[in-house]
């Protein structure tokens, strides 16, 4: 074997038996090394994925694009909703508040009615009718009086 090839086997054996020997006594460097040989794989792996996450991203977006005139319609219709809805709910209340006048003036014509009963309302009516009446015969019996004396004095 000529020189130059054993010297080359020589190196590699030695740099082998250096590997292993740096190798045997801690994990280390092997560790290092299996890692080293990975990132280029996980590098292109990233990559990868953010070249996917961007599309995905990017189709999100022109999507969601697509989607705004229907938002604007709907946000549209919404607040054409709730207009619609406070103009009944005020319309509402009016009726609300016109039904309670009533009600409370229906209570007060009851209150009255109801005191007026209790105060002897017909009673006093009756009486008043014929006080009344015997207004009445006093007056005519005035009348026929005070025609009396006017023929009298007349003749």
């Amino acid at each position: 074997m000529p020189t130059r090839e054993r010297a080359r086997v020589e190196i590699l054996t030695l740099e082998k038996q250096a590997w292993e020997y740096s190798h045997s006594k801690s994990p280390v460097p092997s560790i290092c090394w299996r890692r080293s040989r990975a990132l280029p794989l996980q590098s292109r792996n990233f990559v990868s994925l953010t070249i996917n996450s961007v599309a995905s991203i990017s189709k999100a977006d022109s999507e969601l694009e697509s989607l705004e005139p229907q938002f604007a319609k709907a946000n549209a219709q919404h607040e054409d909703v709730q207009r619609r809805g406070n103009a009944k709910q005020k319309e509402v209340q009016g009726d609300k508040d016109k039904l309670a006048q009533t009600v409370n003036r229906f209570k007060l014509i009851e209150d009255a009615i109801n005191a007026y009963i209790e105060n002897d309302g017909p009673g006093k009516i009756e009486a008043c009718g014929r006080t009344i009446k015997l207004l009445k015969k006093e007056l005519d019996r005035y009348e026929k009086e005070t025609q009396q004396v006017t023929k009298k004095s007349t003749t």
